[in-house]
C-alpha cells in the first residue's frame, strides 16, 4: 500500500486524478514530472491541494496508468496520434514507444502498414533515421517523415538526382547528389522539420573549389564522408567536419592504381568505430566490371587492407577489362567489426565473410538458392543489427542468425513485388518497391510484445514477416509496408515512391504549470470540462469564447462556478484539445461531419481547416476522397469555390457541394449545356449555357446553399434585348465578364455590374474578323487585377484552327498584346488555312496557378511543377487510371474530375506536424 504522504492530486483539464510520487519517478528526471517535483522549481499545489495542468484528461489517465504498470492501453475512442502527442509534451515518448514495440527481432517481425505518397519520380533510396523515422528520394526529391509517419515538408533538389541520404543526427540529413550541366551538384546538409538547407559542402581538389557528383556516403562521431568526382581524373573520398561543414581532408589513390575510379565511384561507405577506418567498396555492375573493397585509416591517411573479386587480362580485341576469377559477382557488402569480418553477397543469392585479417579468399559461403541465379535487375542489399543479418534478393528479405548465419525467416510482400532498397533503423524496418504507377508507398513490419501461437499456425517459418520488436518497412510499386518491433525499426525501399518513420528524443520538458492561474469550468452536455482564459484566448475575438468573455457581454458562471453550454460534449472536447495543442485528432466515434457543424457553432471553423490541411503543397498532394454522385450525363466542367467547396457540372444540371463535401440543392437549366461556371463568392456563382432552339441559353447567377436563380444577365446587341450563348466567364472585384454570341456576327466580351447585374459594356471588334470571332468563342477569360487587363484566349480545335491570345485594357477598351501560335499560308485550292503540328484531339489540357505552383493536367496524368525555375515536383494519377477532363483549385484542394463515371477526386495536403 502507498504512503499517505507520498500521495499526489492531478486536476487535468476538470478531471482529478490521484497517484504518488513514486510513479512519478519512473518517468524519470528529464520528464514533465521529473521538472514538476524537482527542488529547484520549487511548484506548490493550489488551494484544494491539486496541481492543475491544462492537458487532455483522457491521454493522461492512458499515461498515468502506463507509468504504473508499464503497459500502454489505448481505448478505441483516443486517436493514437493525440497520445504521442501528449506523451511528447509530458516526456514520455520513449515510455510509449518501448511499451508499443519490443526490441528489434528478425524471427517475429509482423506487417504493420503500407504508407502511399505521390512523387514525379519512383522511390530509389530509402534511409532510416536513428529514433525510426525515415527518408525517401524519389529523382531530386527527399520525403522525410517523423515516427509517426507524418510528412515534414519535403527537400526539392532542382533537377539534381539524389544518390545517397544519409541521417547525421535526429534533426539533421545530408543528402549527396550528382552534377549537371551548368553546374550544381555535390551535398547539402538538410534540417528534417523543415526541409531547409543548413549547409552545403564545399569540394576542394587541387587547391581549387570544384563542383562535383557526390555519391555514398556515411559519418562516424566528428566527421562526414563522401565518395566524390569531377571529370575522369578527380576521384577521391571528400572529408567535412561535423560541426563546422569545412573540408579537411580528401583521400586518394595514386595516378594507375585500379582503385583510383572506385573512391570516386564509391556503392557503399560504412565508418568502423574500433578501428577508426573507413571501408570504401565499389561494387559489380557488369559482366566487364569488378569489385574493390578496402579500408582506410584515417590517422594514415592510407589504404592498409584491400580485395577485388577479378584479376585484369586480355581479349583478343586487346581491351583490357576484369575477368571474375569465381562467379561471384560481388553486388553488396557490409563490415562486421564484432568478427573482424566484411559480409559480401552475389547475384546467386549468396553471402560469405572476408577475414579481414587474410583477405585472400570468401570463406563460409551459405547459398540460399545455389543454382539459380536472381534477375540482373534485382536488387540485392545486405543490412545489420544486433546480431541479425538482413539480405535483400529481389522480392524477399531473408534473416540470419546466431554464429553459422542460419536462415530463421524470410519476409515478402503479399503481392510479391520487388523491393529496391531497405533501411534499419530505430524499431523499424522499411523498404521501396518497384512502381507500377505514379504513386508508391513502404511497408512497416511490427513485433508484439507477446505473439499467440495459434495465430500464426497455419503459417511455415518463410512466411512471417519478421523484425523483431520492431518495424519493417518495405517499398514497392505502390505500398509500403512497416514492420514494428518494441524498441527498434527496420526499413528498407525499393524502386518506387515509399518511405518510412522515425521517431524523435524528447526533450527536456519543463512544467508550465501556474498553481494561482486562473481556470475556467464548463458543464457542456452534462460533463465538465476545466482549462484557462488564455486557451479559449487562441479561439480569436470573433468565436464564440470570444463573445463569452467579452467585457460588453458581462457573463456570468451559474452557482456552481460553471458555464452551461447545451452542445454535444464530446466534440467540444475535441476542439479543445485543438485550442491546447495546435492538432485536431478526431476519435473514431465522432462523425467529421458532427465535429465540423459544432466547430461552425463555436466560431472554430478556421481552426479546424487549417488543423487538418496544410496549405497546398504540390510536393505532398494526397488522394484524399472521390465522391460518387448521380447524374444523367458524366462532368463535364468543375469549379473549386474560394473556401474548398466545389460544383460540377453534368450537361445541364450543375450539382454543388460545400466544403465539408456535403450535396447542396443541384440546379437544373431545363436542357440549356453548361459551358462554364464561376464563383463569385462563397455564396453565389454564376452558369454560363448555350442558347438552344426556341430561346433560352445565356448566363444567371444561382445561391449555392438553395440552388435557386438570384438573376438572369441580359444581353442588349444593336438596342435589342437578345438570346444568346455564354461560353467562358470569370470576374473582377466589381464585374462580371463573359464570351457570348447570338448568330454568327453578333459576338464580344460582355461585362456586366457584379452588385447590380446590369449591362454595362460590350467589347467588339467589327473591323477585324478573326478577332471579332475570338471574342464570341474564347475559351478562357482570365481578369488580371495588376494590370486592370483581361486576358482573353481562343484555342486550337482542330487541324485547321490555331490559337488566339490577347490581353484587353478595360479602361481603353482595346486589344493591348496579342499572340498567335501559328502563320497563314494557301494550299493548292486557293484556301487560306493555318498550319501547325498536330495532337491528339482527345487528350484533355489544362492549366492551373497557385501560390507560386503550376498545376498541368494531359489526359491522365497531372504534373505539379514549382517556381522560380518550374521543375517538375510530383506527378499524380487516380489508382485507376482513368482520363481527367478538368482541374480545379480552391480553398487549398485540388479538384478533378474523370471523363467519365460521375465521380471527382480531391486531392489535400495533410498538415506538417507542428515542431
Amino acid at each position: 500500500m502507498a504512503n499517505q504522504k507520498d500521495k499526489v492530486k492531478f486536476n487535468v483539464g476538470g478531471k482529478t486524478f490521484e497517484t504518488t510520487a513514486s510513479t512519478f519517478a519512473v518517468a524519470g528526471r528529464s520528464s514533465f514530472f521529473g521538472a514538476l517535483f524537482d527542488e529547484n522549481w520549487n511548484l506548490q499545489p493550489d488551494h484544494s491541494n491539486e496541481y492543475f495542468i491544462n492537458r487532455d484528461p483522457d491521454c493522461f489517465g492512458v499515461l498515468l496508468n502506463l507509468l504504473r504498470t508499464g503497459k500502454l492501453y489505448i481505448p478505441s475512442n483516443i486517436p493514437e496520434k493525440l497520445i504521442y502527442d501528449e506523451a511528447l509534451f509530458y516526456g514520455l515518448l520513449d515510455h510509449v514507444r518501448s511499451a508499443k514495440w519490443g526490441t528489434f527481432d528478425g524471427n517475429r517481425l509482423r506487417f504493420s502498414q503500407s504508407i502511399t505518397n505521390y512523387a514525379a519520380d519512383v522511390g530509389t533510396v530509402i534511409r532510416a533515421s536513428p529514433h525510426g523515422g525515415c527518408c525517401v528520394a524519389h529523382g531530386n526529391v527527399v520525403h522525410v517523415y517523423d515516427w509517426m509517419l507524418e510528412e515534414h515538408p519535403p527537400v526539392n533538389l532542382d533537377y539534381l538526382k539524389v544518390n545517397d541520404v544519409g541521417w547525421i543526427d535526429e534533426e539533421t540529413f545530408a543528402v549527396s547528389t550528382s552534377e549537371r550541366q551548368g553546374g550544381g551538384g555535390g551535398m547539402g546538409l538538410f534540417s528534417a522539420s523543415t526541409g531547409e538547407l543548413r549547409h552545403r559542402f564545399q569540394f576542394t581538389c587541387w587547391d581549387q573549389l570544384k563542383g562535383y557528383t557526390a555519391s555514398a556516403l556515411c559519418s562516424s562521431s566528428d566527421k562526414i564522408f563522401s565518395s566524390c568526382k569531377r571529370g575522369d581524373n578527380e576521384n577521391g573520398i571528400c572529408v567535412w567536419d561535423k560541426v563546422t561543414g569545412k573540408q579537411i581532408d580528401l583521400y586518394q589513390e595514386s595516378f594507375g592504381s585500379k582503385f583510383v575510379r572506385s573512391l570516386g565511384n564509391a556503392d557503399r561507405l560504412q565508418w568502423l568505430h574500433g578501428t577508426n577506418c573507413l571501408m570504401v567498396a565499389s561494387l559489380t555492375k557488369n559482366q566487364k566490371d569488378c569489385s574493390l573493397i578496402s579500408l582506410w585509416d584515417v590517422r594514415v591517411k592510407n589504404k592498409v587492407w584491400n580485395w577485388s573479386d577479378s584479376f585484369r587480362y586480355y581479349d583478343n580485341s586487346s581491351s583490357p577489362y576484369y575477368h571474375h576469377s569465381t562467379e561471384m559477382w560481388v553486388r553488396d557488402v557490409i563490415a562486421m567489426e564484432e568478427v573482424n569480418s566484411i559480409c559480401v553477397a552475389n547475384q546467386y543469392e549468396e553471402f560469405g565473410f572476408l577475414d579481414l585479417r587474410s583477405p585472400r579468399e570468401v570463406r563460409s559461403v551459405k547459398g540460399l538458392r545455389k543454382y539459380f541465379s536472381t534477375s540482373n535487375e534485382s536488387k540485392v542489399k545486405l543490412a545489420l543489427h544486433d546480431g541479425q543479418l538482413f539480405l535483400l534478393t529481389g522480392k524477399k528479405i531473408s534473416v540470419f542468425c546466431g554464429p553459422d548465419w542460419e536462415l530463421t525467416s524470410r519476409l515478402q510482400r503479399p503481392d510479391g513485388a520487388a523491393i529496391c532498397d531497405i533501411s534499419l533503423g530505430g524499431v523499424w524496418v522499411s523498404f521501396i518497391l518497384k512502381p507500377t504507377v505514379f504513386h508508391s508507398c513502404f511497408l512497416l513490419l511490427t513485433v508484439e510484445d507477446e505473439i499467440a501461437d495459434d495465430a500464426y499456425r497455419g503459417l511455415g517459418k518463410s512466411e512471417l514477416l519478421c523484425a523483431g520488436c520492431c518495424y519493417i518497412a518495405l517499398l514497392w510499386g505502390d505500398h509500403l509496408d512497416c514492420i514494428s518491433f518494441a524498441n527498434n525499426k527496420y526499413c528498407s525501399s525499393g524502386r518506387s515512391r515509399t518511405w518510412l518513420m522515425c521517431s524523435a528524443k524528447p526533450s527536456v520538458y519543463l512544467p508550465c504549470l501556474n498553481p494561482g492561474r486562473k481556470t475556467v469550468k464548463f458543464n457542456v452536455g452534462g460533463k465538465t470540462f476545466e482549462t484557462t482564459a488564455t486557451t479559449f484566448a487562441v479561439a480569436g475575438r470573433n468565436s464564440f469564447f470570444g463573445a463569452l468573455f467579452d467585457e460588453n457581454w458581462n457573463l456570468q458562471p451559474d452557482q456552481s462556478n460553471e458555464y452551461f453550454i447545451d452542445r454535444d460534449p464530446d466534440c467540444f472536447g475535441v476542439l479543445l484539445n485543438l485550442l491546447r495543442t495546435g492538432e485536431l485528432c478526431t476519435p473514431h466515434h465522432i462523425p467529421e461531419k458532427l465535429l465540423y457543424r459544432e466547430a461552425m457553432f463555436y466560431g472554430l471553423l478556421d481552426h479546424v481547416r487549417s488543423a487538418k490541411w496544410g496549405p497546398f503543397e504540390g510536393n505532398r498532394l494526397h488522394l484524399s476522397q472521390s465522391i460518387t454522385n448521380y447524374a444523367a450525363a458524366f462532368g463535364t466542367v468543375i469549379r473549386a469555390s474560394p473556401h474548398g467547396g466545389c460544383c460540377v457540372a453534368h450537361s445541364n444540371v450543375v450539382h454543388v457541394y460545400d466544403w465539408m463535401l456535403e450535396e447542396h440543392p443541384p440546379v437544373n437549366l431545363d436542357f440549356q449545356k453548361v459551358n462554364d461556371v464561376g464563383w463569385i463568392d462563397e455564396e453565389t456563382f454564376v452558369v454560363g449555357a448555350s442558347e438552344r432552339h426556341g430561346g433560352g441559353g445565356g448566363m444567371g447567377l444561382f445561391s449555392a446553399s438553395t440552388g435557386e436563380r438570384r438573376h438572369r444577365f441580359q444581353v442588349t446587341c444593336w438596342d435589342q434585348l437578345k438570346g444568346y450563348t455564354a461560353g467562358a466567364l470569370c470576374s473582377s472585384s466589381d464585374k462580371i465578364f463573359s464570351c457570348c454570341k447570338s448568330g454568327d456576327y453578333e459576338n464580344g466580351i460582355y461585362v456586366w455590374d457584379e452588385d447590380t447585374g446590369k449591362l454595362i459594356d460590350c467589347y467588339e471588334e467589327p473591323s477585324r474578323l478573326v478577332l471579332g470571332w475570338s471574342l464570341g468563342n474564347a475559351d478562357r477569360l482570365q481578369w488580371l487585377p495588376g494590370t486592370n487587363c483581361l486576358m482573353v484566349a481562343s484555342l486550337t480545335k482542330n487541324e485547321e484552327d490555331y490559337s488566339l491570345i490577347f490581353l484587353w485594357d478595360v479602361r481603353v477598351k482595346k486589344e493591348v498584346w496579342n499572340w498567335s501560335d501559328s502563320f497563314r499560308y494557301s494550299n493548292g485550292s486557293g484556301d487560306g488555312y493555318f498550319s501547325r503540328e498536330t495532337m491528339s484531339n482527345e487528350s484533355k489540357v489544362k492549366l492551373a496557378l497557385h501560390d507560386g505552383q503550376l498545376v498541368l493536367l494531359t489526359g491522365r496524368i497531372i504534373s505539379v511543377f514549382c517556381s522560380p525555375d518550374w521543375e517538375l515536383a510530383s506527378r499524380l494519377q487516380r489508382p485507376d487510371g482513368a482520363a481527367i477532363c478538368d482541374i480545379s483549385l480552391g480553398g487549398d484542394r485540388l479538384f478533378a474530375l474523370p471523363k467519365e463515371g460521375n465521380v471527382f477526386d480531391i486531392w489535400e495536403t495533410p498538415r506538417s506536424p507542428i515542431v
